[in-house]
């Protein structure tokens, strides 16, 4: 009496069947479920359940296998009295009589259409977020390209200096740093151009810095850093000013800077002359490293009043020497973290490095940098782009 009480009460559909699969009985709990009164299935096969999205030979393996007593158990469609196709889980085993004979089946169902649906939903939701990544990728990438034709490749800079190296290590597929090289009348121009931004937007402010640098000197024909510094500052000023929607995807592009050093070596490379806003450059002698420093403020700040006077780009004249090296950089190079919790790299470790360069053959300065940075971070994911350019003399 209790197990019958039991089965009345058990909030998952069960059906019991003979040996023949022809069903004895049904809980309350399958009526609610199928909309079948007992009177209209007992007698019947359990196949008059089964839904059209159930392949044949499934419903075959559930019987097979739950008849020879190793039970079934999954996921399957079965048919309503209305014709309404629905998942359940559904549980099966062999009924024994007293001597061990298997004499029918036992099923238990239940309705996992709320399971479903949320696992259509969310596989619905991962292809739109695949697709939409799919896209995003693609974007970049073309973004990616169309900055490198934009932008000197690194051999550019080969062309007018005979020993030169470059690490140019990138957090994500844009940089937001680069550098421009160029060769006007009887000067070699190199500078470096260092964003706050990432992505689409960094990637649009190095080249669009490129190519104002460009203007000052193959348009404008000035030969100074700090007049091409100058020139290339009131044009993006102005440029952006008119225009900073041009980061609706990127609010955080507003306050970003734009830093920049350029210098401007004499034919014979003996001379150098150099400007730079928030960037300086470094040049090794001898053994000993010396700073030269530019302005501190940034060549221009986005959707803030320029900081930044002309005056304050001052030009800075070096007799350059044989042996003599200098190193250009963007600020981040010296803010990648480290692995286990430590801090950045820092300037004093960075420069302690390049002061061990002087006498290392060009071609293994960048490995030896890229070392440097690979063994600060470990296995911590490059937290920063990192720019540098090393000329010898």
């Amino acid at each position: 009496e209790l197990r019958a009480h039991a089965l009345q009460c058990i909030s998952d559909a069960v059906t019991i069947s003979d040996a023949n699969n022809r069903i004895l009985y049904v809980n309350p709990a399958f009526t609610a479920l199928y909309g079948y009164a007992p009177s209209e299935v007992i007698g019947r096969r359990t196949g008059v359940l089964r839904s059209p999205l159930t392949p044949r030979e499934v419903g075959l393996e559930v019987i097979q296998n739950t008849l020879e007593g190793k039970g079934w158990e999954g996921d399957i469609y079965n048919r309503k009295k209305d014709g309404t196709d629905f998942p359940i889980h559904l549980t099966t085993s062999a009924i024994r009589d007293s001597e061990g004979q298997r004499i029918g089946m036992v099923g238990t169902a239940r309705d996992i259409s709320e399971r479903v649906r949320a696992q259509e939903q969310l596989r619905l939701q991962k292809e739109v977020i695949e697709r939409s990544m799919r896209q995003t990728l693609a974007s970049l990438q073309y973004a990616r390209r169309m900055q490198q034709v934009m932008l000197p490749a690194p051999e550019a800079i080969c062309k007018p200096f005979a020993q030169a190296a470059i690490v140019h290590l990138t957090r994500d597929v844009l940089t937001g740093s680069h550098f421009w090289v160029a060769q006007h009348f009887d000067r070699s121009l190199v500078a470096l151009i260092d964003t706050d931004s990432v992505g689409v937007s960094g990637a649009f402010l190095t080249v669009l810095s490129a190519r104002l640098l460009d203007q000052a000197a193959n348009n404008d024909l000035l030969l100074e850093p700090e007049e091409i510094l100058e020139s290339a500052r009131q044009r993006a000023a102005l440029m952006l000013a008119q225009d900073l929607a041009l980061f609706p995807e990127s609010p955080d592009a507003r306050g970003s800077d734009i830093c920049a050093a350029v210098c401007a070596f004499s034919k014979d490379m003996a001379h150098m002359s150099f400007a730079g806003a928030g960037l300086g450059v470094k040049l090794l002698r001898e053994g000993r490293l010396l700073r030269c420093g530019g302005a501190a403020e940034p060549v221009l700040t986005l959707g803030r009043a320029n900081p930044l006077p002309a005056s304050a780009l001052e030009a800075r004249y070096l007799r350059l020497q044989p042996g003599d090296m200098v190193f250009l950089h963007n600020r981040a190079f010296a803010r990648q973290r480290g692995a286990g919790g430590h801090g950045a790299l820092g300037e004093a470790t960075l420069d302690a490095c390049l002061a061990t360069l002087a006498d290392l053959p060009m071609e293994k300065v960048a490995p030896t940098l890229t070392r440097l940075l690979d063994t600060w971070r470990g296995a911590e994911p490059r937290s920063h782009d990192a720019l540098l350019l090393a000329l010898r003399f």
